[in-house]
């Protein structure tokens, strides 16, 4: 995994050690499924492979994608894979084979299998209920999840405003902005700007003291809901920021719909999420972005990290366009689309 931000951007060098410990459940689901033997004599698709060891496809597409980064395996073309080499040494029966040290267990190496196989959230199998649902059953674990998104969005909200100017639009609308500390973030750097915070009940609670406590009070509504549902009119900026990434599509794309039902036409809707380059010899610095999409397969319900062309396409479904995407100095991307 690249460490070329370590100096300068110690914040995202952080985000790289934080996705690089599900190198080790990847690398164990694979090898105990026998991915490395099921394509040891050449090249092989997905789907090939998925039914050669018994796994949902897609769901080892995205082990094996994220796996090319770290050279266990090549993506000779779209969706199809060989040996790369350290996959090799993965190879059972061979001369210098390190398949057994590798089943050595890491913790969670058992749950990814788990996921790789089924296609399904090992969390929920476990717990047997969705990792939100988790959260609100245990405090503690709600506090924690809490404050590391709080962490994370201010970064996010710092990367974004540096990238997109938001001095043009008057409300911001923050949809599933948690304790709202990217709106608090524009606010403060735009003083002109209104700001609309939607989330559900729990999560406006927290928000509503910050936001008296920044002074901010008066220029942003709290607003409690469920983006599933609907969302508040009354915006001119939409802000949905690692929102979409947490769902599978069927539920994406109804929170989507839900923000074109508000949006007319000389307003924007922005993402602020991480993007999987669309061409596998471009992932070479996208390998945390998919070693995180690792982590939402095992844990989340049905989301995933996603390719600018699967974004347009949900976008479209929604019938939104895809208007221009924007880097940033951070992991995370804007995605501006626009009513069609």
């Amino acid at each position: 995994m690249s460490t070329q931000h370590s100096v300068e951007q110690p914040d995202v060098a952080l985000l790289e050690l934080v996705a690089g410990v599900w190198l080790g459940p990847a690398l164990y689901a694979v090898t105990s499924l026998g991915v490395a033997d099921a394509i040891r004599n050449g090249s092989r698709h997905i789907e090939d492979i998925a039914r050669t060891v018994g796994a949902n496809s897609d769901a080892l597409y995205r082990v094996m994608r994220a796996l090319t980064a770290s050279h266990v395996f090549e993506e000779s073309a779209p969706r199809t894979f060989t040996n790369g080499s350290i996959g090799k040494l993965l190879e059972s029966d061979t001369s210098g084979s390190m398949r057994a040290l590798v089943l050595l267990p890491p913790q969670g190496g058992r749950e990814m299998v788990h996921s790789v196989k089924t296609g399904e959230s090992a969390f929920e199998h476990k717990h047997g209920m969705s990792l939100f649902d988790y959260l609100e059953k245990n405090p503690k674990s709600l506090k924690i999840h809490a404050d590391a998104m709080n962490a994370m969005a201010g970064r996010f909200a710092r990367a974004f405003l540096s990238a997109y100017d938001v001095a043009p639009f008057r409300t911001v609308v923050d949809v599933g902005g948690g304790q709202g500390a990217i709106l608090r973030e524009i606010l403060q750097i735009h003083s002109r700007v209104r700001g609309i915070l939607y989330d559900l009940p729990n999560a406006i609670a927290a928000a509503t003291p910050k936001m008296h406590a920044s002074g901010l009070a008066e220029r942003c509504t709290c607003v409690p809901g469920n983006f599933f549902e609907s969302v508040p009119a009354g915006g001119d900026l939409y802000l949905l920021s690692s929102v979409i990434h947490d769902w599978d599509d069927e539920r994406a794309v109804r929170i989507l719909k839900n923000c074109r039902s508000v949006l007319s036409d000389n307003q924007r809707l922005i993402l602020l999420e991480r993007i999987i380059p669309n061409e596998a010899d471009e992932r070479g610095g996208a390998a945390s972005t998919m070693l995180l999409d690792l982590m939402l397969l095992v844990t989340s319900t049905g989301g995933r990290e996603r390719t600018e062309d699967e974004f347009r396409a949900l976008l479209a479904r929604a019938d939104l366009r895809l208007n221009r995407t924007i880097s940033t100095d951070s992991l995370v991307h804007v995605i501006e689309a626009v009513a069609i």
